[in-house]
């Protein structure tokens, strides 16, 4: 690529892994402000056998791990099986088929879970269902997927988490109640590609009032200020 000036624009190296780590330090700041009980990666780390896959967060029984991917352009050309295998094994279907079923063996669980992948861009999908049949090639034979159906997965933009916070700080229904019914819902209307924030309607979210937005808000403010 090329800056407009006639020079090469080279990216930097560090850009994807930095902000990889930004995304997952936004998202934290919305478990922390829902008031929940959550352990990290590092925290997983610590009890999970060496070498163990890990996900970012673990709330109560849901597991939740970051993406902060891009599918490949092809994939709005040619959404084949095979393209879209292609541009989410190292990613979507990563986070379940050997991060979340990997905690779940590691952690002997054996009771019924839920899984969040969160992305900063809203994707094709919401159910990890429509994933699962493509990408079950890669789940090991060790792993059970009885506590952690696909049906149980879900793929959430960054704008929807803060829309799910929102609802459980204002104490509408709390995450795993928002979970169920979107499972339940996905039951029902199994013809339909509801997109998340669907699910979320009927909680008549009016506003935004979360401690980690009005703290950039003011931060922001200043700025321009000073300026």
């Amino acid at each position: 690529t090329w800056n407009g000036q006639g020079f090469p624009f080279i990216p930097d190296a560090n850009f994807t892994t930095e902000f990889g780590k930004r995304f997952e330090k936004y998202i934290e700041c919305g478990v922390k402000e829902m008031g929940m009980i959550f352990r990290t990666e590092n925290d997983l780390k610590k009890i999970l056998p060496k070498h163990s896959k890990l996900v970012d967060f673990m709330i109560d029984n849901i597991l939740v791990e970051c993406k902060a991917i891009e599918l490949q352009s092809i994939i709005n050309a040619n959404p084949t099986d095979e393209n879209i295998y292609n541009s989410t094994k190292d990613s979507i279907l990563k986070a379940y088929n050997k991060q979340m079923l990997g905690v779940i063996k590691g952690l002997n669980l054996t009771t019924e879970c839920f899984g969040i992948i969160l992305t900063y861009k809203q994707l094709y999908w919401s159910r990890f269902t429509e994933l699962y049949d493509i990408g079950k090639r890669d789940i090991d034979d060790n792993l059970n997927s009885n506590f952690l159906p696909p049906e149980n997965v879900f793929i959430i933009d960054y704008y929807v988490w803060d829309k799910i916070v929102q609802i459980v700080k204002d104490k509408k229904a709390n995450l795993i109640d928002i979970l169920k019914k979107a499972k339940l819902n996905n039951s029902v209307n199994t013809s339909v590609k509801q997109l998340f924030d669907a699910h979320l309607d009927e909680y008549e979210l009016e506003q935004f009032n979360l401690t980690y937005l009005s703290d950039e808000l003011d931060l922001l403010n200043s700025y321009w200020t000073k300026k």
